[in-house]
């Protein structure tokens, strides 16, 4: 599809070991690739400050160096995200706009469990999903 549109691209399995630090190296000049994220911390600037300008190339996957986006990122890490959450939104819609990444959604998934469980015992994360250890029947 690639080739079809122009691109020179050829494919190029790389190892799992690897793949991070590869897709990241300039001098490779990779084409495109495939980076994904959960929220592993309920922090918006876990994600985006991967694509700040001092991130490292080897994070910093689109290579983006973009002043507005870097300061803007910088004040609003220094305050409460509560407080700023609609700013946070509209950086990451910038960030869209401009492509430096592509939104794509979250997964979800169902859970199915007993109604001989204590609900308010059970631990979610939108990481690991379910702990098992913290069910516990009524």
């Amino acid at each position: 599809m690639l080739n079809s549109l122009g691109f020179k691209a050829t494919e190029k399995v790389v190892n799992s070991g690897v793949y991070f630090t590869t897709i990241g190296a300039p001098t490779l000049k990779p084409q495109v690739g495939w980076g994904d994220w959960v929220q592993d911390f309920p922090h918006p600037w876990d994600f985006m400050q991967l694509f700040a300008g001092n991130a490292g190339s080897s994070l910093n996957y689109g290579y983006v160096k973009d002043a507005h986006y870097d300061s803007t990122l910088n004040t609003l890490y220094q305050t409460d995200p509560k407080t700023v959450a609609s700013q946070w939104s509209a950086l990451d819609n910038y960030a869209i706009g401009k492509a430096y990444y592509a939104a794509f959604g979250h997964f979800e998934f169902p859970k199915f469990y007993s109604n001989r469980l204590n609900f308010s015992a059970g631990v979610m994360s939108v990481e690991y999903q379910t702990d098992m250890t913290s069910l516990q029947l009524k």
